[in-house]
């Protein structure tokens, strides 16, 4: 519709017009004289602008003419006029137009005026900006080994592309991270790669420009390929069935999805798919070489291959043969499965094959085999040989059956026979023997006994066992028994290869002559058969003739005082010795080495004079208090507890300038809990004893302040051994008797010792350090010892005479022409000789008319020992060495060796010499604890287990390092192996018969039997006598006399009772043969009977009262152990060695050898018992107080009672002999209940004795 729009002017402007009319139409006039200029300003909508259908479109401006007119106004769009408002300024709505190009026409025309103007633009009008984008494919996948994946994204719209206006935004799907990936421009239509889409994924934006809104999205990601590995068979593997299917197995997974399938590929050929878990394809794929790869495919078609394996499959059979087999029963041959590297097993049967035979066993055949069975075997090489030993039994059970051997197939397959199976047979076994060798005196006297010895290896094929009736039988003539027996038996199984040693004793004829003897192995009721030993033709004579009486006959006289105390000891070897009591009965004084020899008197006045008077006081309970001797050395102070324990021992050395204090200190229960050696000159040592609550020694601190633990048992007994340097000794076990079973050293060796029937020590075993076997003869001495480790050259045989004493002595590490010693003695237990062959010709022993040994020649009569003495009988001189003795029969200097000091019980504290000294601590009970080496700058304290040493720290002082030296003893207590800390052995000792360390002719430290050897003299330090192993005896005589019943020990100087190899002496003053004869390794110092009755005494018991001593075990001895105590202790003991113990027991056993005759004499009054005479019971020799056809007797006035060894003895020989056994005890005397029970089982008639 057009509409005209004229222009008015307002009333004022009229209203100025009347006013000034003229000038009014002078203007008008003007006016029409020119034409007015319109402009025209459209704001809205903008030429050429463009606009949505949406949009909500007005049309604005303004029109302004000059000169000033009416004007007419016209507004039209697209032709159509619109209605506007307003005239210089102008609006109006639009209506809702189309899309497409609008043309707006705006004209202004004078009214009544010349003049106007007019406006035309268009302006575009779009539809609403759509569009779509998409992504091929929209999930791509990620090859192997890569990250990301490609797709295509394809987009279209409804506008033509502007590169400054329109583009496609990516961002992450979180719509983070906006980056523009393509603009576009002049099409509506296009597309773009992208090639690093990743798993997380990205989102793609169309937009019409980067501000707007998104007309459409697309969401891409890249899809992860799946894992597969490929689990088994494993690459590289081998398989022997070809006819065998393997199972082929992967594990598979996705990350972002699932797994469709997994194929399996053999050889590159699909062998099939299998969708879902397990994983798995059989595939029989027949000899030769394969591969097998697998393919996982995912839900979205990803894919994967696994790792490749190889694989082998061998067509894998048992082959071998039975090579043969020997007489000795082993079958040789070999087996094996084609391809096959490793060895088989194989299955033997005897008497068929499998299913008709017996089997026998399973066996590994995987011995060294050659080049041509791995040839057959399909291998490079290999062991294949098996080599199977037939048991004696199999052979025996077996003998003549085929032999069949199966391979047993290690892949399942047939267990197929090997060639040669049935084609042999199993041997017999057959018995034969080798001569190894014999040891058999060639001599004996009529009806003695001898121990002989016979090796045989068993060179057969059958072991002797003695309960397939296997002996060894006398032979020429054959089957006899000339010699008390016609068989000896085997101590245990012989196998084939293995050497029996027959041990056993024969008897000679009565009749003298010359026999045969020979051997040979028998298996009774079977056969004889294998070597004859060599025969041997043992010349039996008559016994000789009982010795003569001795050659230098000697005495050794008592003598009494009024009060029948013994005032003087005439002997011959040391003169007289005086001896007189004061009121209370207690030794006053005594001086020895006097020339009085009158028998009927005590001549007091000229002891007294002598100048050798040694001097004693006692306190107010007659206890020791001091002791002086002449010359001061050994001059004691006592004091005392007050229980009468010792509390200090004060002694001189070295003339009085030298003391040496020992103090004691004990618990509550009056127990050792520390002793102290001091010297004021510096040394303050200290020794002390843990206790617990059983009273046992727990442990030890020796004077260096190391401590050793035991941890007892129940019966006191060492269970460890614990030190501050490690553990020395664990794992300890006992016999019932309490000798040491086992145990293990610190280094890890173990010792076992074993015990025979009699308890005896028959076997020594230090792990492969020590093996030392033992046999002893009925008396018990020791006549063979064989070294295991050492071998045959080591071993040594002894031979005794009627005495017990040895006279031979053989082993090739001896030396000489034949390695063996030789000794012969006299009637008073002197050694007349000794000789070894080639080596030592000690041909005679000369000695005076004192019975003292002066000196020794060879066999051309030279002297090469000669010797002499003081006039106590010690020795004084030997070769031109002197030697210094104090008045106390000490020695105390070698001049230009040592010089010695000793402590309050006579045990040497130092030995001083030039280049320096050695100071020693021994405890109380005669262990050396700890020892001071100034020479070689070594403190070394000793470890103990039982009564042998145990081990030895050597401390080093100048280099600040330390050695553990374990010891290894023989039954003597002798080191003869040392080991170090790893076990190895770092020295031995080998020692002659009496004591000399073979090829060591300087030695020092500890060695035979235990005791201290010194280098610079050469002698073994005793304690309390000084031995010359040398020559075999003592260089002083023996404070122990002669037991005044028996005559026992008569001998003042001989050692270990002439048996070396069975006694020992504890500490210089009696031979103690209880350490080996009852093979108790643990027996300790003061724990064996005999010596360590009589030890105690003197060292617990001296200070008190006759009673005391009775009730603590003196009571049990018999009259010739009390009368040997006394009779000891009046002999000229060295007075510093007995100290306070001299006295009371003088006292006490002067005392109870009168109650034991008081006793007998009522007995005798009273009942005829008969006469002492000697019997022999279970070995050993006793003399009951009577005996008759019908009773034996014994008297005890004592006490109290037990029931000691020597009642049983008695009671055994009663039971033996059918007699009764009368036991005479003093009216109330207490007995203990084993005695009780054996009176109440008539083993022993209890009497008392008939005192009037």
């Amino acid at each position: 519709m057009y509409r005209e729009a004229r222009h008015r002017f307002g009333a004022r402007w009229w209203l100025g017009c009347i006013l000034f009319i003229l000038a009014c139409v002078a203007s008008g006039s003007a006016l029409a004289a020119g034409a007015a200029n319109c402009q025209i300003v459209v704001n809205s909508p903008s030429a050429g602008g463009v606009y949505k259908t949406s949009d909500s479109l007005s049309i604005q401006g303004t029109v302004k003419c000059s000169p000033r007119i009416l004007f007419i106004l016209q507004v039209a769009l697209d032709g159509h006029p619109i209605d506007v408002n307003g005239d210089e300024a102008f609006s109006a709505p639009l209506p809702h137009l189309s899309a497409g190009n609008h043309l707006v026409t705006v004209t202004a025309t004078g009214d009544g005026a010349p003049g106007g103007g007019s406006k035309q633009f268009s302006f575009n009008v779009i539809d609403v900006a759509s569009g779509s984008i998409s992504a091929a494919p929209v999930i791509c996948n990620i090859p192997v080994n890569s990250a990301t994946c490609s797709t295509t994204i394809s987009w279209n719209s409804n506008r033509y592309g502007d590169l400054s206006q329109n583009s496609v935004i990516v961002t992450d799907l979180n719509n983070n991270g906006a980056q523009t990936f393509y603009g576009w421009n002049g099409n509506q239509s296009n597309s773009a790669q992208a090639s690093w889409i990743s798993s997380t994924g990205f989102r793609f934006h169309l937009r019409g420009n980067r501000e707007d809104n998104d007309l459409a999205t697309v969401d891409v990601r890249g899809n992860l390929p799946p894992s597969v590995t490929l689990t088994a068979p494993g690459n590289g593997s081998v398989y022997y069935d070809a006819s065998s299917s393997i199972v082929t197995t992967a594990v598979a997974s996705d990350p972002d999805g699932s797994i469709d399938r997994v194929e399996f590929y053999g050889d590159g050929n699909l062998l099939g798919a299998v969708r879902g878990q397990p994983y798995q394809l059989a595939w029989t794929p027949g000899a030769g070489s394969h591969r097998i790869d697998v393919l996982a495919v995912d839900n979205l078609g990803n894919t994967a291959w696994s790792n490749r394996s190889n694989l082998v499959v061998y067509n894998s059979t048992v082959v071998g043969n039975i090579d043969g087999v020997t007489p000795d029963g082993i079958v040789t041959g070999w087996a094996c499965s084609t391809y096959w590297s490793s060895s088989i097993n194989v299955d033997l049967y005897l008497g068929g094959a499998f299913g008709s035979g017996t089997g026998i066993g399973r066996y590994v055949a995987n011995q060294a085999s050659d080049a041509s069975v791995a040839g057959a075997c399909n291998v490079a090489g290999g062991s294949y040989r098996f080599s199977i030993q037939l048991t004696e039994a199999q052979r025996i059970q077996y003998a003549g059956a085929g032999i069949y051997i199966h391979g047993i197939s290690p892949t399942g397959k047939s267990n197929n026979l090997l060639n040669g199976s049935g084609n042999l047979a199993v041997p017999a076994a057959v018995p034969n023997a080798q001569f190894v060798g014999q040891s058999v005196a060639g001599s004996m006297t009529t009806g003695t006994t001898q121990t002989v010895t016979i090796q045989l290896k068993n060179s057969g094929s059958r072991t002797w066992t003695s309960a397939a009736n296997f002996r060894l039988g006398s032979q020429n003539p054959g089957d006899n028994h000339i010699w008390g027996l016609g068989r000896a038996v085997l101590s245990g199984d012989v196998a084939p290869g293995q050497i029996a040693t027959f041990t056993f004793p024969i008897t000679a004829p009565a009749a003298p002559g010359t026999y045969n003897f020979q051997w040979r192995m028998v298996q009774e009721g079977v056969t004889w058969f294998g070597d004859l030993t060599p025969n041997l033709a043992i010349n039996v004579s008559v016994p000789p003739p009982p010795p003569p009486p001795p050659v230098n006959p000697q005495t050794r006289r008592y003598v009494y005082n009024e009060n029948h105390e013994v005032c003087k000891v005439i002997e011959p070897e040391t003169g007289a010795t005086v001896m007189e009591y004061d009121a209370a009965g207690n030794l006053s004084w005594s001086a020895s080495g006097l020339n009085l020899p009158d028998p009927n008197s005590c001549n007091y006045q000229e002891a007294f004079a002598s100048q050798r008077v040694v001097g004693r006081m006692y306190d107010e309970r007659n206890r020791l208090k001091t002791l002086s001797f002449p010359d001061h050395n050994g001059d004691q102070d006592w004091t005392y507890w007050p229980d009468g324990r010792p509390r200090t021992i004060t002694t001189q050395n070295e003339g009085g300038t030298k003391t040496a204090i020992n103090s004691y200190e004990y618990d509550p229960r009056r127990l050792l809990t520390k002793e102290t050696l001091s010297e004021p000159d510096g040394r303050n040592w200290s020794i002390s004893y843990d206790i617990d609550a059983y009273g046992h020694q727990a442990g030890i601190t020796s004077p260096d302040s190391f401590h050793t633990s035991y941890a007892p048992n129940a019966l006191g007994q060492p269970s460890v051994v614990n030190s501050s340097w490690g553990t020395l000794a664990s794992a300890i076990s006992y016999y019932p008797n309490g000798a040491i079973k086992s145990f293990v050293y610190g280094n890890g060796i173990q010792h076992t010792m074993v015990q025979d029937l009699r308890q005896l020590p028959e076997r020594s075993i230090d792990g492969n350090v020590l093996d030392l076997e033992t046999s002893f003869d009925a008396d018990g001495n020791v006549d063979h010892i064989y070294d295991n480790i050492q071998g045959s050259n080591y071993n040594r045989q002894m031979a005794y005479d009627g005495l017990d004493r040895m006279y031979r002595a053989c082993s090739p590490m001896f030396g000489g022409t034949d390695g063996c010693h030789r000794y012969t003695y006299d009637a008073l237990d002197n050694l007349r000789a000794w000789q070894l062959s080639g080596v030592k010709d000690y041909a005679t022993y000369y000695y005076d008319a004192t019975n003292r040994l002066s000196n020794i020649q060879n066999s051309g009569g030279g002297t090469i020992v000669g010797l002499s003495y003081d006039v106590q009988g010690n020795l004084a001189n030997k070769n031109g060495q002197t030697y210094q003795f104090d008045y106390g029969n000490r020695l105390r200097a070698a001049p230009g060796r040592e010089g010695y000091r000793y402590d309050g019980y006579g045990r040497r504290i130092a030995a001083e010499a030039p280049d320096g000294a050695i100071l020693s601590q021994y405890s109380l009970d005669g262990r050396l604890i700890y020892e001071q080496d100034n020479r070689r700058k070594l403190n070394k304290p000793h470890f103990y287990l039982g009564a042998h040493l145990l081990a030895v720290i050597e401390w080093n002082t100048a280099t600040q390092s330390w050695i553990t030296k374990y010891q290894h003893t023989d039954a003597l207590g002798s080191p003869v192996a040392v080991t170090d800390s790893a076990g190895q052995v770092i020295e031995r000792t080998n020692y002659e018969p009496y004591g000399q360390p073979t090829g060591k002719p300087s030695y020092q430290g500890v060695g035979y039997a235990g005791h201290v050897m010194d280098e610079a003299t050469g002698l073994s330090y005793m304690q309390q006598r000084y031995y010359d192993p040398g020559i075999g005896r003592f260089l002083s005589r023996d404070p122990v006399t002669a037991d005044a019943n028996t005559g026992a020990n008569f001998n003042a100087y001989w050692y270990a009772n002439n048996n070396p190899y069975r006694f020992t002496d504890p500490d210089g003053r009696e031979s103690v043969g209880e350490l080996i004869n009852s093979g108790a390794e643990g027996c300790g110092p003061v724990s064996c009977a005999g010596w360590a009755t009589l030890h105690a005494a003197w060292m617990v018991f001296g200070a008190e009262s006759v009673s005391q001593i009775s009730s603590n075990g003196w009571s049990n001895a018999n009259q010739s152990d009390m009368a040997g105590a006394s009779m000891e202790l009046a002999s000229a003991l060295p007075p510093v060695k007995f100290g306070r113990a001299a006295v009371p027991l003088l006292r006490g056993g002067s005392k109870m050898v009168r109650l034991g005759q008081e006793g007998e004499h009522a007995v005798r009054a009273a009942f005829d018992i008969g006469k002492k005479e000697e019997i022999v019971v279970n070995g050993v020799k006793r003399i009951p107080d009577g005996i008759t056809d019908t009773t034996i007797n014994e008297v005890k006035n004592v006490a109290s009672l037990s029931y000691t060894s020597q009642l049983r003895d008695y009671a055994q020989f009663a039971k033996d002999t059918g007699r009764e056994f009368n036991l005479f005890v003093r009216p109330g005397a207490k007995l203990t209940g084993t005695l009780e029970k054996a009176a109440a089982a008539g083993d022993i008639n209890i009497h008392e004795i008939p005192f009037k």
